[in-house]
């Protein structure tokens, strides 16, 4: 019975630190693997032996193998990256509006506008001569063209935006599909007491790839498997997931839905709501604003210079359309260039109509309405405000998602010095079990030797 005994206890030493050790490799060969939590074996010992004089042990059992993380730490992962990579979204599409704008390389529009007015101010300024009247038409003409310019690049850049918003939903659709299909896997490999800790890892980085996307919240449930919901809605349960379809309504904002549900259009966070943002706040909002600047300049212009009298008769439209993209110069001016209107009265050395024009772009008028100018370099002070408060964000938002990631790498990340150090350790107690079975096997051979 005693021999019986040693024989087993170190049996279970060797099979512990085996154990051990083959946790503390697989430790090590996924030192570079993303999202690997690192192993621990919980070894504890085994029942006593009962004897009258007292208990004797009974050797080591693998209770289980630990995984070391920290899930409130991966929660908040998910929580602060999702807000990251908003912010991220959102300040390039606002880069990409000031390239547009020109802010970073040269106010290309607003150099436009200065030079269009100058040259109804050298107009307004007798004599009045056929060249100063084509330098109007074609300063007019090369606002208009900067002007169409900038709001045709402000679509494309909208359209290539509405790409990324349809890539990134099919992302999001295969990603949900990968959450549903490890539900089932983990559904299947854990038992009583057991925790496949592998497809837990490779699940919490898939809703960390996912969070990336979109925010979304996780609920676990007691057979391991986990709900995800986005934005109020459950799209995951246990091996089913829901699909996310796009729409627009009736003003082109894009709309989220699965099936039939609608969802709401405030997604919390994410680089899909940043798209969203970007697509339909940023650019879409810039290219609205641009717009009422196309329209104040071909309004109000056009209300002077119809006042105006020529030797071809009363003064016509001098820009045509109602928006940036649509803004031109009238080509009947551009054909008869005599007809750029100067004066209500069209007598030689009065330049009322042209002097007025001037002011819509150099000077406040008396009755206090801002100059065009004023109207864009506003319009800029805001976009430029908008970006720099963004890239603040997205620099105040980056240092707390590296202190998250900072500590959460402290609890579960490999240490291989750590690990080398554990091999060394089992690799002892493996060769000490092994002695402990040798010393029982020359114990069974002495006695077996004396019968």
């Amino acid at each position: 019975m005693g021999m019986n005994r040693i024989l087993d206890i170190g049996m279970s030493g060797l099979f512990s630190a085996s154990s051990a050790m083959q946790t503390a490799s697989h430790n090590i060969a996924n030192v570079n693997t993303a999202g690997f939590s690192r192993q621990s074996v919980m070894i504890g010992t085994r029942s006593p032996l009962q004897l009258t004089y007292g208990m004797l042990g009974g050797g080591a059992d693998v209770l289980g193998v630990r995984r070391l993380t920290d899930m409130f730490l991966v929660s908040r992962m998910r929580d602060q990256g999702s807000v990251l990579a908003q912010n991220e979204q959102v300040d390039f599409a606002l880069g990409e509006v000031e390239t547009l704008m020109g802010l970073a390389t040269g106010n290309h529009i607003g150099t436009a506008i200065d030079e269009f007015f100058a040259s109804w101010s050298e107009l307004a300024s007798p004599p009045v001569t056929a060249e100063l009247r084509t330098d109007v038409l074609n300063k007019g003409v090369m606002l208009a063209s900067s002007l169409n310019a900038t709001s045709a690049g402000l679509d494309e850049l909208a359209r290539q935006m509405d790409t990324q918003i349809e890539n990134t939903v099919t992302m999001l659709n295969m990603m949900l599909d990968g959450v549903a299909e490890l539900n089932q896997q983990i559904l299947l490999a854990e038992g009583p007491g057991d925790t496949a800790n592998d497809l837990r890892d490779r699940r919490d980085q898939l809703l960390a790839e996912i969070s990336v996307l979109a925010k979304v919240d996780v609920a676990e449930r007691g057979d391991g498997t986990i709900d995800v919901i986005l934005s109020g809605r459950t799209v995951v349960v246990c091996g089913e997931a829901q699909h996310l379809e796009l729409s627009r309504d009736r003003d082109g904002l894009t709309q989220l839905s699965t099936g039939n549900r609608r969802f709401p259009f405030e997604l919390g966070a994410g680089q899909l709501a940043g798209l969203l943002e970007g697509r339909d706040d940023k650019i879409i909002g810039s290219r609205d604003q641009l717009d009422a600047v196309a329209k104040e300049l071909i309004d109000r212009l056009n209300a002077l210079h119809v006042q105006g009298q020529t030797p071809g008769g009363s003064g016509l439209m001098f820009f045509s359309g109602t928006t940036a993209g649509t803004i031109a110069v009238n080509a009947e001016l551009v054909a008869r260039p005599e007809m750029v209107a100067v004066s209500r009265t069209g007598l030689s050395g009065d330049t009322d109509i042209a002097r007025e024009i001037a002011g819509l772009g150099q000077q406040d008028p008396i009755d206090g309405d801002r100059t065009i100018s004023a109207i864009f370099g506003e319009m800029l002070t805001g976009i430029a405000a908008d970006a720099a408060g963004t890239r603040l964000q997205v620099e105040s938002q980056r240092q707390v998602v590296d202190a998250l990631t900072s500590r959460l790498e402290s609890v579960r990340g490999v240490s291989l010095d750590e690990e080398a150090a554990n091999l060394a350790r089992y690799q002892n107690a493996y060769l000490a079990s092994a002695k402990v079975v040798a010393a029982a096997q020359d114990m069974f051979d002495t006695v077996l030797q004396m019968i």
